[in-house]
């Protein structure tokens, strides 16, 4: 067998830019993240503060539950389906995972193989294997606590109550930003808290991105092999490094060399999120990544003061332009012309 490592040393397909993990087989349905299964609760009084417990739990729920189930994922714009696919999905207790994609046949053999450790993203027509190291339980499961408690200063989280999603009764939650435009709903299985359903909507309100079970089973039998990845013949293997580490806007400048160039224009509810500026290098240039966010989606906006060569955009969430000295990227889920006032309002 032949297997090929080539070590990734950024973060984003974007030519200079740092590399992001692929969107792959639909995994970032998993909003929140590990912890240990919480009992259940009832809507005694079903308001914000309830609706945030809600949240919650299916948090701690999230890789601690086991699971094998059909989901079905359906990718729009500006309101159309443009694409879709089914995937098989089993869960393990200890957050060992495999997602396969099993529809349309052309997609057929995509798969996501976790250990509890380990991570890998298999594309079967390019014979590509995306391989990352996962962090402690304990310490995804904070993080992603934390962040959640943070949005709630940003976020307005409603009970709208109960539903049906694979055969499972499920609490409905609808997140809504500062402008009362709704940003995920949720169906939250009533006895094990696993997220049955979510939808993302984009800036404008429009559902951008929907994936629910058709099916789900808890408690199944798994056998070890299934978590298990071997390499398959002559394929690539990039191995995605560690995130960059955050620092505030100020000490990126200084570190980078350059000033950020700030756009005055961002969709509602977006902001800088000044305290976690990364700086990567590509050969002898510095690169700030500056992440916006609303407290659940975010965008990132790349410059640097000179293009040795314009960045390679791979796929549709990534574009690029030069602006006198500066080249500039912008990675993300938006609206084309949110994306156009954001590149007209960059300037100096």
């Amino acid at each position: 067998m032949s297997v090929r490592i080539v070590t990734v040393h950024s973060p984003l397909r974007l030519g200079w830019l740092p590399r992001l993990r692929p969107v792959v087989v639909g995994l970032s349905v998993g909003l929140w993240l590990v912890g240990i299964l919480l009992p259940a609760i009832s809507p005694v009084y079903a308001g914000p503060e309830w609706a945030w417990r809600v949240l919650d739990k299916s948090l701690q729920a999230e890789g601690t539950v086991a699971y094998e189930g059909l989901r079905d994922i359906i990718i729009f714009r500006q309101g159309r389906k443009v694409a879709g696919y089914q995937q098989k999905v089993y869960r393990a207790s200890d957050n060992r995972e495999r997602i396969v994609v099993v529809h349309p046949p052309q997609q057929r053999g995509r798969l996501v193989v976790s250990n509890g450790h380990q991570r890998w993203e298999y594309y079967p027509t390019t014979k590509q294997v995306i391989t990352s190291t996962l962090p402690p339980l304990g310490k995804l499961h904070q993080t992603r606590l934390t962040s959640l408690h943070a949005s709630r200063r940003h976020l307005h989280a409603e009970y709208l109550g109960e539903g049906t999603v694979a055969e499972q009764t499920a609490y409905i939650i609808r997140i809504t930003g500062r402008d009362k435009r709704p940003l995920r709903q949720l169906w939250i299985d009533k006895d094990t808290f696993v997220q049955l359903k979510i939808q993302r909507f984009d800036s404008r309100g429009q559902i951008a991105y929907s994936a629910y079970f058709q099916t789900i089973k808890y408690q199944p039998t798994f056998s070890p092999e299934l978590f298990a990845f071997k390499p398959r013949p002559n394929c690539q293997i990039s191995r995605v490094p560690p995130p960059l580490h955050r620092i505030p806007l100020q000490a990126a400048q200084k570190q980078a060399g350059f000033h950020a160039i700030l756009p005055r224009h961002v969709p509602p509810g977006y902001q800088l999120e000044q305290d976690s500026v990364a700086v990567t290098r590509h050969k002898d240039q510095f690169i700030l990544w500056l992440p916006f966010s609303n407290g659940l989606d975010t965008f990132s906006i790349f410059q640097a003061p000179r293009c040795l060569q314009p960045p390679r955009v791979v796929g549709h969430s990534g574009h690029w332009w030069v602006q006198g000295k500066y080249c500039f990227a912008l990675v993300g889920s938006l609206p084309e012309e949110e994306i156009q006032k954001i590149k007209a309002s960059m300037g100096r």
